[in-house]
């Protein structure tokens, strides 16, 4: 089958890039307007709680949202949300820790690599 499409397919290959960036294109643009269509929502509900923000100070729920959110921390399987907050840390502290010693490997590995490459080259006569 391939010695059948071999001579043609230099043919196709001015079709399918205009294809592709007609496609890519398309995507871009939907993501967009996908984007510019949630800021447009975005900023509506924050007009909007802008233009009752004296609603809602008044009736104090902020307040009641801080006491309650505050009280259910504090009472969460008996542990502070201090520890808790603390204790969501190790994970990210580990990855972190993984990340720096691979970054390390991946140095010293080109180190050595560049290192290998100028010792290999011609040596300069004294």
């Amino acid at each position: 089958m391939r010695h059948v499409i071999r001579p043609f397919i230099h043919h196709f290959k001015w079709p399918i890039r205009v294809l592709a960036f007609a496609v890519h294109l398309m995507h871009q643009l939907a993501a967009f307007f996908a984007w510019a269509w949630m800021l447009v929502h975005m900023a509506a509900t924050v007009a909007q709680a802008g233009l009752h923000a004296n609603e809602i100070f008044e009736t104090r729920v902020v307040a009641e949202l801080v006491r309650d959110g505050m009280g259910y921390f504090a009472s969460a399987g008996g542990l502070e949300w201090k520890k808790i907050m603390a204790l969501a840390v190790v994970p990210a502290f580990l990855v972190a820790l993984r990340n720096a010693w691979k970054a390390y490997e991946q140095v010293r590995e080109w180190v050595h690599a560049h290192r290998d490459a100028a010792h290999t080259g011609p040596r300069p006569s004294p």
